[in-house]
C-alpha cells in the first residue's frame, strides 16, 4: 500500500461530523427536538456506495447495504440509552471480487450489538458494552482467521502465503484489543451519529447555523480544524416535515498533519501495516482534501430523522474516494 493510498484511507475513517449547536427558538423557526419513549424500536436501513478515482477516472465502484435493529433502552434528565443491533451485510459483486474475504470480513459485523449513552438530542457520547464488543471481535477474527487458512490450504495456497494471511486478518483483533474506549466510540458510533447528526437544533429560513470546531481522529494525530453549516430548506417545508441541508469542510493542511500523525499509531495497533513505509513528513503527501455533504428529513411531530442522504468526498493529488450513504428510519412493526 502507497503512502499515499494510505492516507487516503485513514482519512475516509478519521472524519467526525459536529452537530449543530442548541439555541433559544423564535417563533417562526422549526425546532429539530429529538423524542423518544423507553421501549420504542426501530428499523434503520444503511446503504453505502464507494467508488474511487485516480487521475479522474473511476478505478472501482461498490455497494453494500444493511438493517439494524434500534431499540431505546431508557431515558433520563440528561439523555438516551440505545441498543443498535446490526443485521445480514449484503455486499454487491464489486466489493465481493474486492479481497478474497470480503464476505467473511463483512459477516464480522452481522449481529454486532452497540449499546450506548447519547444526550437529549440522540448525539451518541459513549459506548457502554465496550467489552463485550472486543470480545466479541476477539472471536470473530478467530473463527474468520481459521475459515480462510483451511480454505487457503484447501486450494494448495504454499504455507508461508497462509501464515501472511492469518498474520494480515490477525491485524484487527490486536487493532481492536489497544483501542481505547474513545477511540472505539469514534468507530463504532459512525451510524447512529450520522443519523442524529441535525437533530437538537433551532432552524430559521434564511439563516445558516454555522460552526467551527477541532477534533482528533480515532487513530490520534494533530488535531483536525473543521467548519459545519446547518441551512432549513424551504423545498418540501410542511407541518409534518422539514429538511436540513449540511455542508462541513475539513482544513486541508491540518488534516494531512492529522493522518501523517495518527499513521505511528496505526503502526503501533498492527505491528505490520505501516513497515517498510518508514518516516512520514508533510511533503512526501499532497494536501488532503475533505469535503461532506447532505441532507436530513425531519418528522416535524416526533422529532425523528426519516432519512439522511450524506457524501463525502476524500482527496489527495491524483486520487479520490466518494462515498455516498442513505438511511431511512422507520417504526419496527
Amino acid at each position: 500500500m502507497s503512502i499515499r493510498r494510505l492516507a487516503l484511507a485513514l482519512a475516509a475513517v478519521t472524519t467526525l461530523s459536529i452537530p449543530p449547536a442548541a439555541a433559544q427558538v423564535p417563533v417562526d423557526e422549526v425546532r429539530w427536538d429529538f423524542r423518544a419513549e423507553p421501549g420504542q424500536r426501530f428499523l434503520v436501513t444503511h446503504t453505502k456506495e464507494v467508488e474511487r478515482y485516480k487521475d479522474g477516472a473511476s478505478i472501482f465502484r461498490g455497494k453494500a447495504s444493511t438493517e439494524f435493529a434500534v431499540e431505546v433502552l431508557g431515558r433520563d434528565a440528561n439523555g438516551y440509552a440505545f441498543r443498535w443491533t446490526a443485521g445480514h451485510i449484503q455486499l454487491d459483486d464489486a466489493l465481493r471480487a474486492l479481497t478474497p474475504n470480503a464476505e467473511a470480513m463483512a459477516r464480522m459485523g452481522e449481529g454486532m450489538v452497540v449499546e450506548f449513552r447519547s444526550d437529549l438530542a440522540g448525539h451518541p457520547i459513549e459506548i457502554v458494552n465496550q467489552e463485550a464488543l472486543r470480545a466479541l471481535m476477539a472471536s470473530r477474527v478467530d473463527q474468520m482467521v481459521s475459515e480462510t487458512v483451511e480454505t487457503a490450504r484447501r486450494n494448495r495456497v504454499p504455507e508461508t502465503e497462509v501464515s501472511k494471511i492469518a498474520a494480515a486478518l490477525g491485524m484487527a483483533k490486536t487493532m481492536f484489543a489497544n483501542m481505547t474506549p474513545e477511540q472505539l466510540s469514534a468507530l463504532g458510533l459512525d451510524e447512529p451519529r450520522q443519523l442524529q447528526l441535525a437533530s437538537g437544533a433551532a432552524y430559521r429560513l434564511g439563516q445558516t447555523i454555522v460552526r467551527t470546531d477541532t477534533f482528533v481522529g480515532p487513530f490520534g494525530g494533530a488535531p483536525i480544524e473543521v467548519e459545519a453549516r446547518f441551512t432549513l430548506l424551504a423545498d418540501g417545508l410542511t407541518a409534518e416535515r422539514a429538511t436540513v441541508e449540511w455542508e462541513q469542510n475539513l482544513d486541508p493542511k491540518s488534516t494531512t498533519l492529522g493522518v501523517i500523525g495518527s499513521m505511528p499509531q496505526i503502526a503501533q495497533l498492527t505491528g505490520q501495516l505501516l513497515q517498510g513505509l518508514g518516516p512520514v513528513n508533510p511533503s512526501q503527501l499532497p494536501p488532503i482534501t475533505v469535503t461532506q455533504r447532505g441532507r436530513f428529513t425531519l418528522d416535524r411531530r416526533t422529532g425523528r430523522t426519516l432519512s439522511a442522504e450524506i457524501s463525502r468526498g476524500v482527496a489527495s493529488g491524483t486520487l479520490m474516494q466518494l462515498e455516498r450513504r442513505t438511511m431511512t428510519s422507520r417504526p419496527a412493526p
